[in-house]
């Protein structure tokens, strides 16, 4: 017997089993130079026409190749520009994309996958099942250095490909016919449709990427097969997309035109926002945030959101290689409290775990100091950096690297702060294009230590712990503890709940032992969205995909003037 999906039917027992190890990141694509300005372009104004969606995000995607991409600001995009086998519901829920249905085997082992038909590129090229062979080969091939090569790990064939011991056509997927895939496993795998419905495994047009290499993702080259098509890219200022007439469901695309602007300062973003030059923004200021909840309380949406900040540690060089003790003291001598109420001060909780405590079905252990009191913590930490050679006559000095933003600036400087009242140590901030930290801590380039964030793709603690295992292509510090890669890997093939979440929670207790990564706060989801939008939905993945929103003016009439109902 067979377990079956279809769009009507919804998904198999298999579909519901733990969730797996997954993967983050991507690295850069060579872009259009922007004029040098003093101040940022003009946004789009109301003479752009009641059709066009304006959306705000907080940083310029460094890549719009779905296999390069690994920043949460390229995703928001490549969500409207490429559908995978699965896709996700305006709930964050899985819905079926290219597939229309899909079966798995007894052993969990074969899953095969039926495309809709009829399917096309955005220029009207047939969209096969080879096209997702070609794709996922590519995903995990190491010439395309894709740091989401990890999704596809649990493929048969997929490891010995990505560690450069096996060709890439030795991948576990095939396509028997036009309209058919088959995925071969390694091992039953629960969150399989999750990996999915990730943009890392959207297919890619060959024909492009074989023409023009990694100035494929441009303007009038990329060829995608989502709702939407882009038709301009403005480096520093916008990324104009219109509505894909070959889209498989054109009719349930009902904003013509989106255009994206990166905007790296908050406070910039906020004001174009009341000037009513955007209709969503990325995220609201900290020193708005009291007002904007008073003055326009319809249009301020924060949800939880599973995320976590954090500040990591290379591992591969000194002063922390092999100093746990070192990094521990760092750890203890952080207000995380003061962090998260008054530095961020809009819902964000301090950190005491790796995971969220909000992920469904898991309980995070915690650090072990988590409710000491400030002075013992930093009474300990001062111990433990004595013990590692450190103190007034030898203070420990390093650099903290982070992307440019007021946010980020305030966090470090806070801890800054923190280190020198508590250590002594001597901490020299270094902010930096967001673009040009990502693709540095992708090589582990950067010395000392390093702002990041990691934001689920899913709602499992697999999504977490997995990025930390010594063989994920997203584990930019250095962490390698072979006690830690057998607890998650046995969590990974676990098929009972309960066991499960022991053995994740067993593994996260020695991540956080070791600490290779200092959590910092979990992340609320914060935007302003404009009243003329309709169709937001709050979700803790925080995807809203243009395709599921409407704009006030072209709703039929009849529907209610306030909820679009």
């Amino acid at each position: 017997m067979t377990k079956r999906h279809t769009a009507r039917t919804g998904f198999p027992p298999a579909a519901s089993l733990a969730a797996l190890l997954l993967a983050l990141a991507g690295c850069g694509e060579p872009a259009q130079t922007p004029a040098d300005r003093s101040e940022p372009p003009a946004l789009a104004s109301a003479a752009e026409g009641p059709d066009f969606l304006r959306r705000g995000i907080s940083a310029e995607p460094e890549s719009l190749d779905p296999q390069l991409a690994r920043s949460v600001p390229a995703a928001k995009v490549l969500g409207d520009l490429f559908e995978g086998l699965v896709t996700l519901g305006p709930d964050g829920s899985l819905q079926p994309g290219a597939a229309v249905a899909w079966e798995a085997g007894d052993d969990g082992l074969t899953w095969t996958f039926r495309l809709r038909e009829g399917l096309t590129w955005s220029n009207g090229d047939p969209l096969t099942a080879d096209d997702f062979v070609w794709s996922f080969r590519r995903l995990v091939d190491p010439a395309t250095g894709a740091f989401y090569a990890s999704n596809l790990a649990p493929l048969a064939g997929a490891a010995a490909i990505i560690a450069g011991e096996a060709a890439p056509d030795t991948l576990g997927v095939e396509a028997p016919d036009p309209g058919t895939l088959v995925i071969r496993l390694l091992h039953p795998l629960g969150d399989l449709l999750h990996r999915l419905a990730h943009h890392s495994a959207a297919p890619v047009h060959r024909p492009s990427v074989e023409q023009w290499g990694d100035d494929h993702p441009a303007p009038k080259r990329l060829v995608g097969n989502g709702p939407y098509r882009l038709v301009e890219r403005v480096i520093g200022g916008h990324i104009g997309l219109e509505k894909n007439g070959l889209y498989r469901d054109p009719l349930s695309v009902p904003i013509e035109r989106v255009r994206y602007y990166p905007l790296e300062d908050e406070n910039a973003e906020y004001n174009r926002y009341r000037a009513g030059e955007l209709d969503i923004t990325a995220r609201v200021p900290a020193p708005v945030f009291e007002d904007v909840g008073i003055e326009r309380p319809g249009e301020l949406r924060v949800a939880p959101y599973l995320g976590v900040y954090y500040v990591g540690f290379n591992l591969n060089e000194a002063p922390f290689r092999d100093a746990p003790g070192l990094r521990r003291a760092l750890s203890l001598a952080i207000d995380r409290e003061r962090l998260a109420e008054a530095v961020m001060g809009r819902g964000e909780r301090p950190a005491w775990s790796w995971v969220p405590p909000t992920v469904q079905d898991y309980t995070p252990p915690r650090f072990p100091y988590a409710d000491a009191a400030a002075e013992q913590r930093q009474a300990e930490a001062r111990r433990l950096y004595a013990e590692a050679g450190y103190g007034p006559d030898r203070p420990l000095a390093f650099r903290l690297r982070y992307n440019t933003s007021d946010e980020n600036r305030r966090i470090a400087a806070a801890l800054q702060s923190m280190w020198r009242a508590v250590l002594g140590a001597e901490v020299e901030l270094a902010n930096q294009e967001f673009r040009v930290l990502i693709a540095e801590t992708r090589r582990g380039d950067v010395p000392g230590m390093f702002r990041g964030s990691w934001i689920a793709d899913y709602d499992d603690p697999a999504n977490f712990l997995s990025m930390m295992t010594s063989a994920s292509s997203a584990n930019q510090f250095g962490y390698a503890n072979p006690a830690y890669d057998s607890l998650v890997a046995a969590a990974v093939r676990e098929r009972g709940e309960e066991e499960r979440a022991s053995l994740f929670a067993n593994a996260e207790q020695v991540l956080l032992a070791d600490h290779p990564v200092l959590p910092l706060y979990f992340y609320v989801s914060k935007h302003l969205v404009h009243p003329r939008v309709r169709g937001w939905v709050d979700n803790p993945l925080d995807y809203h995909y243009s395709r599921y929103l409407r704009l006030r003016e072209f709703e039929p009439e009849g529907q209610d003037a306030e909820t679009g109902d």
